[in-house]
């Protein structure tokens, strides 16, 4: 992975079925930061996104080092939802998750997308916090999304053109 060799955080946006989707190196590195992730997927899975329209990925680095990633499903401007948020574990709590999302967010404003919507375990406390510090508004609560007892909550921010 070589797509900016500063010391300082980088961001890097995929769109799939536009023939720049990150190259098998990259996946791998990904593959391996989705492990962190409660429902992690295969090397394939991924692969096969670039073969799917309306998703966005988010890349964090730095040094080169892939430090957190976003996954982003946006069929349309109404609403885009945030399928995956993920930070290496030695970079958590060093605000490498904000900075992230408030890229996503800037992305989909320049794109003039309306909503981000989410869901998130009830019991992820890190990122209820994140997500509530970001003006993401509580829907509702989702019993047993992540499994028997593994309650979820459904989540929701508008996106405001002049934050672009």
């Amino acid at each position: 992975m070589n797509y900016f060799s500063s010391a300082h955080p980088s961001l890097v946006i995929f769109s799939s079925c536009q023939n720049n989707w990150p190259d098998s190196n990259t996946l791998d590195q990904l593959v391996a930061l989705d492990k962190g992730f409660n429902f992690p997927w295969s090397l394939d899975r991924w692969k096969d996104l670039d073969q799917q329209e309306h998703f966005i990925l988010f890349l964090l680095l730095e040094s080169e080092e892939l430090t957190a990633m976003g996954l982003v499903y946006a069929p349309n401007l109404e609403q885009s939802e945030l399928i995956k948020l993920t930070v290496q574990a030695c970079y958590k709590r060093q605000g490498k998750g904000i900075k992230l999302l408030e890229n996503v967010i800037s992305y989909l404003s320049s794109i003039k997308a309306e909503s981000l919507f989410l869901d998130v375990e009830e019991t992820n406390l890190a990122a209820l916090n994140l997500y509530r510090n970001l003006n993401f508004n509580e829907l509702g609560v989702k019993q047993n999304f992540y499994g028997p007892g593994r309650n979820g909550i459904s989540m929701r921010r508008s996106i405001d053109a002049t934050q672009a």
